[in-house]
């Protein structure tokens, strides 16, 4: 009878499902039979052996890039100006907030949003903008509806952005920041660094294009305006701090 219930125990044994469950009641039976010893390290055994597969299955669902790609993205946000906050997905979003891919996002006035996407790059979102920005670690696309962003595509990303009469896409094999304004129901697009391309035309650094003719010489005012007013900026820094050699005067 001894030997009978001893065996039928270390039959149980085998099965990891039974070594994770042994209860007390198990385990005073195994005291009686003289199994005790040889049961606890069969039972630490299997356990070590169940936790080094919960480790390789964490290592190999969680730190494989099939596994990051199906996690949604985030991104840091900051928030400047007269409110404290943006509207996201309908929701008044602060510098608290991370900023999860898509998003939806409409800028008050006098605010400025400024999203850093990681690896991608950053995209400052001015007073008045209406926006839906989907993303990840290497894409993103965005469907401009009205007012002004300003873009810093770093390489190796794709950056697709979208407008009522145009289409802007980077040019991935550099760095580019380039700004996107609706005036009017029209696009236009200024190109500071680098190269974009709109609706298939190239756009080097300074130029400008717009979709609406008639709009043209408005855009080339609203970007004069800039340029005076970060010329100005820059004359008063050098006033104010002097200028150390030749290449010291920088416009920004």
């Amino acid at each position: 009878m001894q030997y009978s219930a001893g065996k039928h125990l270390a039959l149980l044994l085998k099965t990891r499902h039974e070594s994770l469950n042994l209860n007390l009641s198990r385990l005073k039976a195994e005291q009686t039979f003289g199994f005790s010893k040889k049961v606890k390290i069969m039972f630490k055994s299997k356990l070590k052996f169940n936790w080094l597969i919960l480790i390789s299955l964490f290592s190999t669902l969680f730190l494989t890039p099939a596994f990051s790609q199906m996690m949604p993205a985030t991104a840091q946000l900051k928030v400047t100006g007269k409110s404290s906050f943006i509207v996201i997905n309908g929701e008044n979003s602060t510098n608290e907030t991370k900023l999860v891919s898509p998003a939806r996002i409409s800028v008050p006035a006098g605010t400025k949003a400024i999203i850093k996407l990681n690896k991608a790059g950053i995209i400052e979102l001015f007073e008045g903008t209406a926006t839906n920005i989907t993303f990840t670690e290497t894409t993103v696309t965005v469907d401009l509806s009205e007012g002004r962003m300003r873009i810093n595509s770093f390489p190796n990303t794709d950056f697709n952005i979208k407008t009522d009469d145009g289409i802007i896409i980077n040019d991935k094999s550099q760095d580019a920041i380039f700004e996107t304004e609706i005036v009017g129901g029209a696009t236009g697009v200024n190109t500071d660094v680098g190269l974009v391309k709109v609706n298939g035309v190239p756009l080097k650094a300074g130029e400008f294009w717009t979709a609406d003719p008639k709009l043209k010489s408005k855009f080339e005012a609203i970007k004069n305006k800039k340029t005076n007013k970060r010329s100005s900026y820059s004359l008063l820094k050098v006033a104010l701090f002097g200028a150390v050699g030749a290449g010291a005067v920088t416009v920004i």
